[in-house]
C-alpha cells in the first residue's frame, strides 16, 4: 500500500520520497496535503481491500524508513552506505510505528525495521540483520505495539475519522459500537496540551480513556495517566516529535 499508507506518512514524518531520492520540506508536517492524500487515495480501495491492505514502512524496493529520518537524500553509489546510518531520529521511527500498527490496513514488518537496521534504496535495503546488535528498545516498542494492535480490534476492523489537522499536528480515531482510541502525532514541535473532540467517535460524557503509548524524543512509556471525558472532549499531552495513543476503558 504505497499510495495510501507508505508514501503520505513518509512525506508527513520525514519530508522524503520513499526511496530517498527527493525531500520536500513543504510536505514535512503538512496536516493536509497527509489527510488528502489519504483520502484521495484510500478512496481507491473497497472497504474489503482496505482493511487487509499490506501497510509498510518498508520493504525490498525503497530506503529503510529510519534511514529516512535522516532527511538526506542519498543512494549507496553517490552516498555509500554507511550514510544511511548518520542522523537517523528513533522517536520518528516510533511515531511512524505508533501510526503503522492503528491506521487502516494490515500493518507489515520488513524484516530489521523493528530492530533498527538502515539503508538506502535496493539493494543497500537488503542488509542483514543485525545479530547481537540490535536495538533492543525499538524491538520492544514494536512488541507492545503489535500486542496493542492484536488486543483489541477496533485497530483491525474500526471505523476511522480525522479528528485534528493544523501545521505539524494531526489526530485520528478509530471507533466502533465497542471500543474508541484516537492518535495524536506532532512533528518538531515541544511539549503542549491538545483538546480533542472525542465526542466525534462516540464517546459519552463521563467516559474514562488511558494513555496506551506515550512516545516523544526522550523515550516512550505506557505508564498510567487516564482522564475523564467532559463536554465531549479531553486535554491530552504530546512531546516533541511526539504521538500518543488513547483509548476508552471499559465501565
Amino acid at each position: 500500500n504505497y499510495d495510501a499508507f507508505m508514501e503520505p506518512i513518509s512525506w508527513f514524518l520525514t519530508g522524503m520520497e520513499k526511496h530517498s531520492d527527493a525531500r520536500r520540506s513543504d510536505l514535512r508536517g503538512n496536516a493536509a496535503a497527509f489527510f488528502g492524500s489519504m483520502t484521495d487515495y484510500g478512496a481507491r480501495f473497497t472497504t474489503p481491500s482496505a482493511l487487509v491492505a499490506m501497510n509498510e514502512l518498508s520493504n525490498h524496493d525503497h530506503s529503510r524508513f529510519l534511514t529516512r529520518t535522516n532527511h538526506v537524500v542519498g543512494r549507496t553509489a553517490f552516498t555509500g552506505p554507511q550514510a544511511a546510518n548518520y542522523g537517523v531520529n528513533l522517536a520518528v521511527m516510533r511515531q511512524a510505528v505508533l501510526m503503522q500498527m492503528t491506521w487502516v490496513g494490515a500493518p507489515t514488518i520488513y524484516y530489521g525495521d523493528e530492530a533498527g537496521v538502515c539503508g538506502w534504496t535496493d539493494p543497500d535495503n537488503r542488509r542483514s540483520y543485525p545479530w547481537g546488535k540490535e536495538d533492543r528498545e525499538l524491538i520492544r516498542f514494536h512488541k507492545e505495539m503489535i500486542r496493542i494492535h492484536k488486543d483489541y480490534e477496533v485497530f483491525s476492523t474500526g471505523s476511522l475519522l480525522y479528528l485534528h489537522a493544523e501545521n505539524n499536528l494531526i489526530g485520528y480515531g478509530r471507533f466502533s459500537e465497542k471500543e474508541q482510541a484516537f492518535v495524536l502525532v506532532q512533528v518538531e514541535g515541544e511539549e503542549r496540551e491538545v483538546e480533542v473532540d472525542v465526542w466525534r467517535l462516540g464517546v459519552a460524557n463521563g467516559s474514562r480513556m488511558a494513555c496506551m503509548m506515550y512516545t516523544c524524543e526522550e523515550g516512550f512509556d505506557m505508564a498510567a495517566r487516564m482522564c475523564r471525558v467532559e463536554n465531549g472532549k479531553v486535554k491530552v499531552e504530546i512531546g516533541k516529535n511526539g504521538a500518543v495513543l488513547w483509548k476508552t476503558l471499559s465501565m
